[in-house]
């Protein structure tokens, strides 16, 4: 867990909805991906390229947040 101040105090007010697209968030470091060259994996193929379904997990938060 990485200490966040007065952060964690202050969210536990709202509801939060926090989206990792695709396992963008599962870094060692801040920034860094966890394979590398993910966004540019199957871009040669519409169907399969990646940020195709990040699109689609991101819309999917949005229909969840407004319901």
């Amino acid at each position: 867990v990485i200490p966040q101040g007065d952060a964690d105090e202050k969210r536990g007010r709202f509801a939060i909805l926090s989206l990792a697209a695709r396992g963008q968030r599962n870094a060692d470091r801040p920034w860094a991906a966890p394979f590398p060259g993910l966004l540019t994996e199957g871009i040669d193929d519409p169907r399969s390229y990646i940020f195709r379904g990040i699109v689609a997990d991101c819309c999917r938060a949005v229909d969840v947040a407004l319901s």
